[in-house]
C-alpha cells in the first residue's frame, strides 16, 4: 500500500492484525455477557482462557497447514506443465522438427489455497460432504446473524422496523463486497482502527460507570460450561480468515512469521476486551431478573428474550439513568453500528474467498462430463465461464442468506450457537487439524524456508486441536439433547 507509506511486511502486519480483529469484534461483545450469566465473572475467564488457547493453536496450525498446500499446488502446477510439455515434444518429434529441452519449461504460476480446494485435494471423498456442510453453514450463519444485529441496530437509531432494512442491507452490502473483491480490505483495515478505537473508548467510558455502580454477581460452578460454545464460536473467525490474508503474501519465511504474528496478536487483544467488557457489563446490568425491572434491563431476561448484550445494557441504562447518562448510549450504539457492519463485510469477504474455489471446481467437474462437454462445450471454455460461474454461485448463496435472515430472528439466535458454533468446532477444529496431521505425513518441507514449530510438537498439537473441539461438539450435542 504505498499510497500509505508503508512497506510490505508492515502491510502485511496490519492487514493480517485487523482484518482478524474485524473477524473476532463482534460476536463475543454482542452475545458474551449474556450468555455467562449463569456461571459469573470468574468461570467464564477459565473457559474463555482455554478457549483462546485452543485457537492460537489452530492459528499456528493453520499457517503450517496454507505453507504445506503451497507446496502441494505447486508440485501439482508442475506436473501439469511436465505433461503438457511432454505432449509438445511428441507432436513436435512426429513432424520431424528438434525438440526442446525441459529446461525450457516456465516456472509455475503461484496458486493460492482456498478451503474449497484444501478439502477437495486433502480429504477423503467421504468426508467431503460434512466438510462442506459445515464451512457453509458456519459463513452462511455468521452473515445472517451480523446481517440482523445491524438492521436492527440502524432501525433503532432511524425508529424503523428492522425487518424491512435486512433486505436492503444484505443486497446493497452482499453486491459491493462481490464487486469490489480485494479491493475492499484497505477500507476494512481503516475501519476495523476505529472500529477498535471507539470500542476502547466506549469501555473506558462505560468502565466509570462500572465501577461507580459496581454491582454484585454471583458465580456457579455447576454452570460453568454455559457459555463453552459460544466462546469457541466467538473466536473463530481468526481459523477463517487466514486463506484470504495468505492470499497477498510474497511467501518468503519473514512474512510468513509476520502474518502469523499479526494473527496470533489480533487474537490476544480481542480475548482481552472481550473479557474486560464482559466484566463491566456484569457490573452494570443486573445479573437476573429483579423485581420492579423490565426483564430485557438484566441478562437473565436478556438471554430468555435472544437479545443481545448492547442491547440489554442500552435498555438498563435507559430506565435506570436515562437522563444523566444518555451519552454513553450513543457511544455504543456507533460503535455497535461500525462493528457489525465491519464483520458483515469481512465474513462475505472470506466466504466469497470459499465460494471462488467452488466455482472453479464445480466448472472443472462440469467440463469432464461427457454430454456437458459436447453440448456446452463452446461455454465451458469460453473465457467468460469462470466468471460466469461465479456469479451463479455467488446469487444463490446469497439468495439463501438473504431468505433465511428475513425469518425469525428469535429462532435464528437459537440456531447460530446450536449449529454455527457446533459447525466451526468440527470444520476449523478437526477439520483443520486432521488436514494438517495428513500434510505433515505426506508433504516435505524444507526447514530453511518452511516457518512452523518442530514436526513432532507440531503433531502433538494436531492431536490436542482434535480432541479439544471434538469435546466441544460432543458437548454441544449433549447440552442439545440430553441435557434438555
Amino acid at each position: 500500500m504505498p499510497s500509505l507509506h508503508f512497506t510490505s511486511d508492515q502491510w502485511v502486519f496490519l492487514r493480517s492484525f485487523f482484518v482478524c480483529v474485524a473477524s473476532i469484534i463482534g460476536l463475543g461483545i454482542l452475545s458474551l455477557p449474556v450468555r455467562m450469566y449463569s456461571c459469573g465473572f470468574l468461570p467464564f475467564v477459565i473457559v474463555f482462557t482455554a478457549c483462546g488457547l485452543a485457537q492460537g493453536i489452530k492459528v499456528v496450525l493453520t499457517t503450517e497447514l496454507l505453507q504445506r498446500f503451497q507446496i502441494v499446488l505447486l508440485h501439482q502446477t508442475q506436473s501439469q506443465q511436465v505433461q503438457e510439455t511432454d505432449q509438445s515434444m511428441e507432436s513436435i518429434n512426429a513432424e520431424g522438427n528438434i525438440t526442446l529441452p525441459v529446461s525450457e519449461v516456465t516456472a509455475p504460476e503461484r496458486k493460492i489455497p482456498d478451503l474449497h480446494t484444501m478439502g477437495v485435494m486433502l480429504l477423503h471423498p467421504a468426508a467431503l460432504g460434512l466438510y462442506f456442510l459445515c464451512v457453509f453453514l458456519n459463513y452462511a450463519t455468521l452473515i445472517i446473524a451480523y446481517a440482523i444485529g445491524a438492521s436492527e441496530v440502524y432501525a433503532a437509531l432511524m425508529g424503523l422496523d428492522y425487518e424491512k432494512l435486512i433486505p436492503f442491507y444484505v443486497i446493497v452490502l452482499g453486491l459491493l463486497v462481490c464487486l469490489l473483491g480485494r479491493k475492499i480490505e484497505p477500507f476494512v483495515v481503516f475501519m476495523t482502527f476505529a472500529k477498535g478505537t471507539i470500542l476502547v473508548l466506549v469501555i473506558l467510558m462505560t468502565s466509570v460507570v462500572g465501577f461507580k455502580l459496581f454491582r454484585a454477581s454471583s458465580m456457579s460452578w455447576a454452570t460453568m460450561g454455559d457459555p463453552f460454545i459460544i466462546s469457541t464460536l466467538a473466536l473463530a473467525g481468526t481459523t477463517s480468515l487466514q486463506p484470504v490474508l495468505y492470499h497477498s503474501l510474497d511467501g518468503t519465511p519473514r512474512q510468513v512469521r509476520i502474518f502469523r504474528n499479526g494473527c496470533l496478536t489480533a487474537l490476544v487483544v480481542c480475548w482481552f476486551l472481550n473479557v474486560l467488557w464482559t466484566f463491566v457489563v456484569l457490573k452494570i446490568v443486573p445479573q437476573y431478573i429483579e423485581e420492579g425491572l423490565p426483564p430485557l434491563a438484566t441478562l437473565e431476561g436478556a438471554y430468555k428474550e435472544h437479545q443481545i448484550g448492547t442491547i440489554t445494557l442500552l435498555y438498563f441504562l435507559k430506565e435506570r439513568y436515562s437522563s444523566s447518562l444518555g451519552w454513553l448510549g450513543i457511544s455504543v450504539n456507533v460503535f455497535i453500528s461500525i462493528s457489525v457492519t465491519v464483520s458483515f463485510i469481512v465474513f462475505c469477504h472470506g466466504w466469497n474467498h470459499v465460494l471462488d474455489g467452488m466455482a472453479k471446481d464445480s466448472l472443472q467437474r462440469l467440463s469432464t462430463v461427457p454430454c456437458i462437454r459436447t453440448s456446452l462445450a463452446s461455454w465451458v471454455t469460453h473465457p467468460r465461464a469462470p466468471l460466469t460461474a461465479q456469479g451463479i454461485v455467488y446469487f444463490g448463496c446469497y439468495l439463501f442468506v438473504l431468505l433465511v435472515s428475513t425469518g425469525d430472528s428469535k429462532e435464528f439466535y437459537t440456531f447460530l450457537e446450536t449449529y454455527s458454533g457446533t459447525a466451526a468446532n468440527i470444520w476449523t477444529g478437526i477439520y483443520v487439524p486432521v488436514m494438517h496431521l495428513l500434510t505433515i505425513r505426506f508433504v516435505p518441507s524444507d526447514p530453511n524456508t518452511f516457518v512452523g514449530l518442530p514436526r513432532q510438537w507440531s503433531s502433538s498439537l494436531g492431536y490436542v486441536s482434535v480432541g479439544f473441539y471434538g469435546f466441544a461438539v460432543l458437548y454441544g450435542l449433549y447440552r442439545e439433547t440430553v441435557a434438555k
